[in-house]
Formats: C-alpha cells, structure tokens, sequence
C-alpha cells in the first residue's frame, strides 16, 4: 500500500500505520477496505466508503456536540510537567481552537485562520476571512464552519492545507441577523443561535445541504427570548436538543437525523422545570440527559431528554462545566472549583480568577486557564493543583484552551497559542 499523498514515494505500508514513516503525516485508515487515506478525507479514496473520525479530535466549543469538556486520552499517573511543542502568535485575540486529525486550527477574533499538523508542527495553512468571528466555529466531516456578522462560511480542510488547494471558502451564505454562542452541525446540517441588535427575539437557524458547494438558505426553527446554544450527541440517532423559554415556561427541543435525511422534531414541554434559563451558559448532553443553568442562584439542573422532563437539581452557583461521565466531573462556582465524584469544592484565591470552560483530560485531569495567564492542572480523583504554565511572559488572559489526542493547548487575549504534549500510559 502506498502513502497516499502525491509527494510522498513511501510504498509497502501495512495499513495500520497512523503516520507515514516517510513523510510522517497523518494517515486515515478506512475501517472497511483498510486503504489508507489523508487527513480531512470524507470517503475512502479505494472503496468510496465514508470515513470514521477520531474520538479524539476537539471540533467544536468545549470539544464537540455534547459540550462534555471531554478529551478521552488517558494521560500518564502522576505526571506534574507539559512540554511545549509549538509557539505561534495570531494579530489578534485568539477567538477559537479546534483539531482535527491532530492538527490544531487557530482562529483569531478578527478572522486569521492558522492550521498546524501537531506532531510535524508543520504549518499547513494561514489565511484570512472575514471578521470579526462572532460565535464559535466547529469542525464536521473535514471542513472548518465559521461565522460573522450577517454571514455564514464553510472551508474545506483538504483543500485550504493543500499546496495547490484553494484558499477561497467553498461557500458564503448571507443571514439576516448575527451568529452567536456556538455552531453545531450534524448529518448534513449547520444550527446556529441568531441574533440582532434592535432587540429582535433571537432565533436558532439551519441550513441543509452544508457539505455541497451551496447550501440551502437559513430558515427559523424557533425564536425565543431565551434560547440556549443546541447540544447534541451521535447515539443512538444522531440526536441534537436547545432549551427555550418564554413566559417563564421552559421547553425543550430534540431534533433526530435518523435517516439523515429528514430530520424528526418534537417539542416538549418541561412542567415544573425552574425558571430563568441562563442561556449564556452552554447546555450539555450526556447520554439522555440534559444540563442546563437556572436562575439567580445558578442551579445546575437535569432534564430527561427522552420525556422532556424535569430531573434533578444538582448544584448552586455553578458557572461552567465539564464532564467525563454521569456522575464525575467538576462545576466552577463562584470561588471554587467543584469535584463531582468527590463531592467536594476546591477553593480558589482572588487571584485565581477562571476565565475559560474547563476542559478534562481522560481519568486523571482537570485543566483551567486563568485571567492572569495561568493553565493549571488539578487531579481529578484527588482534588489538589498538579501543575502550572504561563502563556506568555506578560500577564494575558486566556481566552481558548482545549485538549485533543495527546495534546493541551491554549490560546490568549493578545494572540498568543501554545501546545503541550502530554505524557500517555502505554
């Protein structure tokens, strides 16, 4: 079997190679055929089969649909140190950082897109759109979703980290309002939370037909008030799920791409659910639950997403999260960070001031970034600080951070990006 990139001689590979031993990028092995295929590949290039992606990769805000906060690998017991791989500085505030096929794609807020391979550190890509970038990209079957003020813009991978590959987007799409929180897509369809500045209800919106060179216009699923960002897993139909108020009465949205062609919706009202969606606080989906924040207190609460029903509340003051399982994980409150298996708060100094979700690493990890510049690490078992790093030699706050295959990297107020790896179990 051959490396499948054309400037590459390398021939005789087995196809369970995860990098070509020649030119030592990424390789995608196709789980029917076993042919190996380029990094951002959709199909496989022998039997036309589409291709799985990696639970690894971090392709959306707080790691993908589910909005867990959830890488899986599992890093090394009792490791205190990063390394740092890679230095690289934007021309602006690091809006974003995603990855897929381990290479990280930096976006800053006015629009300067960065893509690197993190194990070469090779640059594969530097472009600019149009900015400001106004919510948060993702990332879905090889192609980069970004959106701005009345816009809506798809690259693809492939081609913009390509040597002859065009740097233009595949397609723009007007809208009428602007993008905000976080895009989703799913199957074949981009959701995004739409707002406008006269004070107009906001909107979520889609658009079929997002992996063809036009998609279909936007058109309104529901307006609200109060809306949350949509949220959503792959099992067991490819399910997505926003919360809605108005009226102080709660409803919850699921919508099922089955057949990924014709999307099933219901809507459920949720009686006796609180009240006052804090809808800048992303909801989560893990398994069939849903998590949402709620009134002044912030109450972290639990909603059957199967019945729309109302569960559990869980925890106060809760700010963010991040979950590795239906019962593990940490909230952040108002001056602790709060251990879920443990059912104790860490305490925070004044100073420690979080300024990003958190993201955990596998069994063992919590990372947190800091308005000073700080990325700390805490043991997710035995709640204590493991580890520190500085984003830069000047205080900058940090705006990104994110965790995929063996990696951590964050991003800062001024532009900087940073890349640790991490040590792994064998």
């Amino acid at each position: 079997m051959n490396c499948p990139y054309p400037d590459c001689t390398r021939r005789g590979l087995q196809g369970n190679e995860k990098r070509c031993p020649q030119c030592h990028r990424f390789l995608t092995a196709c789980s029917h055929c076993r042919e190996l295929n380029r990094a951002f590949a959709n199909h496989c290039r022998k039997c036309g089969q589409e291709l799985s992606r990696t639970g690894f990769d971090w392709q959306g805000f707080k790691g993908g649909p589910e909005r867990t906060g959830f890488n899986p690998f599992d890093r090394a017991e009792g490791t205190r140190d990063l390394e740092e791989v890679l230095h690289l500085e934007l021309d602006d505030r690091c809006k974003s950082l995603l990855s897929c096929d381990e290479h990280l794609i930096a976006v800053s807020a006015n629009g300067r897109i960065e893509i690197i391979d993190a194990a070469t550190r090779q640059r594969k890509a530097g472009l600019k759109t149009e900015g400001p970038i106004t919510c948060e990209p993702c990332v879905h079957r090889g192609s980069l979703y970004l959106g701005s003020r009345n816009r809506l813009a798809a690259y693809t991978l492939g081609a913009i980290t390509s040597a002859t590959g065009s740097r233009e987007p595949r397609w723009e799409v007007p809208i009428s309002g602007t993008p905000v929180q976080a895009l989703l897509a799913i199957a074949d369809r981009l959701y995004t939370t739409v707002g406008y500045r006269d004070g107009r209800p906001q909107e979520i919106q889609a658009l079929d037909g997002i992996g063809g060179a036009q998609p279909s216009r936007p058109r309104a699923l529901i307006t609200g008030h109060r809306l949350s960002a949509p949220a959503g897993g792959t099992e067991p139909r490819r399910r997505i799920v926003f919360l809605s108020e108005d009226s102080g009465r709660l409803t919850l949205n699921r919508i099922d791409h089955g057949d990924g062609v014709n999307p099933e919706v219901t809507t459920l009202p949720v009686p006796g659910a609180p009240r006052e969606l804090k809808s800048f606080v992303p909801i989560a989906v893990l398994r069939n639950k849903v998590l949402a924040v709620f009134g002044d207190d912030s109450k972290l609460c639990a909603f059957d997403a199967e019945r729309g029903a109302f569960k559990t509340m869980i925890q106060e003051d809760v700010r963010e999260l991040a979950l590795n399982g239906p019962t593990d994980g940490v909230l952040l409150q108002g001056g602790a960070i709060f251990f879920l298996y443990r059912n104790r708060p860490e305490r925070l100094t004044p100073d420690d001031r979080i300024s990003v979700p958190p993201v955990i690493v596998g069994r063992r990890s919590v990372y947190v970034g800091m308005k000073d510049g700080r990325v700390r690490w805490y043991d997710l078992n035995n709640p204590a600080v493991m580890g520190e790093e500085h984003l830069a030699q000047r205080s900058e706050e940090v705006t990104a951070l994110i965790s995929f295959a063996n990696y951590v990297a964050a991003g800062g107020s001024r532009g900087t990006v940073r890349l640790f790896r991490l040590e792994g179990n064998e």
